[in-house]
């Protein structure tokens, strides 16, 4: 009997601890700001048309917890990439003096950034390295019936095919795009979807992978628009290889964005990083490939074509 009597002694003065509490007074002081650099290293030149350019660095500093304003880049911080010098271009962004600039898969790419972070002249210095993974080199994409519910739509699944060598990496985003810019009712639509081959059903040394896109006659993406999908039109899979560190990187920001988090987990936004020196953020790379096909007759016709 002597051990439930302790149990309830503790109990009752555990009890008795909680409930003797008073007011505190606490001082917000807010957080101190904190550098957050962000670089991606790819195998493609930058792309006018599209207007995206992987191949440089972006740094900003973080805001007080409770400020309402945007996070501020950065200008004046010296920035380099394997020895380097990047250009500061005065908007936050550091690129590459060559436009023709792209990264080689398997090479380690070393960032060095330096910077006076709080305007006292002692410049700190972070620094961050990424190893380019090999690219996946798909062959082709295709669609499948799928069995769905009884529907006057059009759904079908959409199939990634390719040959592993055995040097295949793990880690996938993937871009779906509809790109008919010859057709004004047509739009450069996006989504990304991120996915691990050790997570999927693989045939044989010639891969057939599920790419986890569901093909409609109307589709909604991330932005929230329905974008209208056409027969005829040119439907492309663009397949990055990531480096893990940032594969690790967008899952965790993603599961930040769904706001997904279970009950008392962690604070929001303790995404990983791989710079060293005291600062937030990311430097990672990625290979690309691309494989597109037509859409098929199932789709309704685009209205402005013949």
């Amino acid at each position: 009997m002597k051990k439930p009597v302790r149990r309830l002694v503790f109990v009752f003065a555990l009890m008795g601890l909680m409930s003797c509490t008073e007011p505190i007074d606490l001082e917000n002081k807010g957080m101190a700001p904190m550098l957050v650099i962000t670089g991606v290293i790819s195998d493609r030149v930058k792309d006018h048309d599209f207007s995206f350019n992987d191949n440089q660095i972006v740094i900003q500093k973080t805001t007080s917890f409770f400020a309402r304003e945007s996070p501020a880049f950065v200008t004046g911080a010296k920035v380099w990439v394997d020895g380097i010098p990047l250009i500061d271009m005065k908007n936050g962004a550091y690129e590459f003096p060559d436009e023709e600039f792209c990264g080689v898969p398997g090479q380690t790419y070393t960032l060095e950034v330096h910077y006076d972070m709080d305007g006292s002249g002692a410049v700190k210095v972070y620094t961050a390295t990424t190893t380019m993974p090999q690219a996946c080199q798909l062959d082709s994409i295709s669609l499948r019936s799928g069995i769905f519910r009884p529907s006057d739509e059009y759904r079908a699944w959409l199939w990634l095919h390719y040959q592993d060598d055995g040097s295949v990496p793990t880690y996938y985003c993937a871009k779906l795009r509809n790109d008919n810019n010859g057709y004004p009712y047509s739009g450069r639509i996006l989504r990304y979807s991120l996915f691990s081959l050790s997570d999927l059903v693989l045939d044989g040394a010639s891969r057939t992978t599920p790419s986890g896109w569901n093909i409609r006659h109307e589709m909604q993406y991330d932005n929230q628009r329905v974008y209208p999908m056409f027969a005829g039109d040119l439907l492309m899979v663009e397949l990055e290889s990531l480096s893990k560190e940032y594969y690790d990187y967008l899952a965790a920001a993603r599961t930040e964005l769904t706001q997904n988090n279970p009950l008392f987990s962690g604070p929001r936004s303790n995404l990983p990083s791989n710079i060293k020196g005291g600062a937030l953020g990311i430097f990672g790379s990625y290979t690309t490939s691309r494989a597109s096909l037509i859409l098929p007759a199932g789709l309704p016709a685009r209205p402005d074509r013949p």
